[in-house]
């Protein structure tokens, strides 16, 4: 996966309490409304990151209490002292929910009917993730003078970004380059050709990435077998080979 990124916002809205005869009044950064607040948050936000920080104030000097009032979209909350406002549940662009509303209400300890209020719209930003490729389950056997163009293996992978290209490739083992991936299709490279005598398994590499250079790896041990003149005969040359490709796979399942 790729480094979390946490969008923090911190957003100072003063609320005068209504006191004896003051009157309620709410002051806000330029280009927001007296009644209302839009915030942005990346959807990759760490539960109970903070999405703002609201302040209240009573010129009567009394405490203030924050709550969310009823009705308020479900998956945030606000710390009743600090009025620091959290995610609750993780956030995810692609489910379908790119907005929230919920209300802040400020309340004066001394006098519960003594409330200021405002409405916070939170708009959910699509970030890029990281695409999984599917392991390979097993080993692959080609026979000895196996020529270009033959595949090897089907690739895979998914992405949690709808849309999103992924382009695979071979990242490492690729001996003199004997490997290629066409699509989705591990093949032998054209004017290549598999051959034993020279070079009997390969454990590859296989990579997807995904428009935002994001990553993932996984391995595929290809061994290349030499087809017998008889049947019946097995040399100990052959069965080291075979024992070889096997141990290579299984280090490479259970790293």
């Amino acid at each position: 996966m790729v480094d979390t990124k946490v969008s923090f916002f911190v957003i100072t809205i003063l609320f005068a309490i209504h006191h004896s005869d003051a009157v309620v009044t709410f002051s806000a950064p330029t280009g927001i409304s007296s009644d209302a607040v839009t915030l942005t948050v990346d959807e990759d936000l760490d539960v109970d990151g903070t999405v703002g920080t609201f302040t209240a104030a009573d010129d009567a000097s009394a405490g203030i209490e924050y709550t969310l009032a009823p009705g308020s979209d479900s998956g945030f909350d606000i710390d009743q002292a600090s009025g620091v406002l959290t995610i609750t549940s993780a956030l995810n662009y692609e489910s379908g929910t790119t907005s929230y509303t919920v209300t802040v209400v400020a309340t004066d300890d001394a006098d519960s009917t003594d409330t200021a209020t405002v409405v916070v719209t939170i708009n959910v930003q699509n970030v890029n993730e990281s695409p999984t490729i599917t392991p390979f389950d097993k080993a692959v056997f080609k026979a000895d003078k196996t020529g270009a163009g033959a595949v090897i293996a089907t690739v895979a992978a998914t992405d949690p970004d709808a849309g999103d290209t992924l382009t695979f490739s071979i990242s490492g083992g690729n001996t003199g380059n004997m490997f290629t991936v066409d699509g989705t299709e591990v093949k032998v490279a054209t004017g290549k050709k598999l051959d034993a005598s020279t070079q009997n398994y390969y454990t590859l590499t296989v990579r997807v990435k995904d428009a935002g250079e994001l990553m993932d790896d996984t391995g595929l041990v290809v061994g290349v077998f030499k087809c017998p003149s008889s049947a019946i005969s097995i040399s100990a040359n052959s069965l080291t080979t075979f024992l070889l490709i096997l141990g290579a796979f299984i280090v490479r399942k259970t790293v």
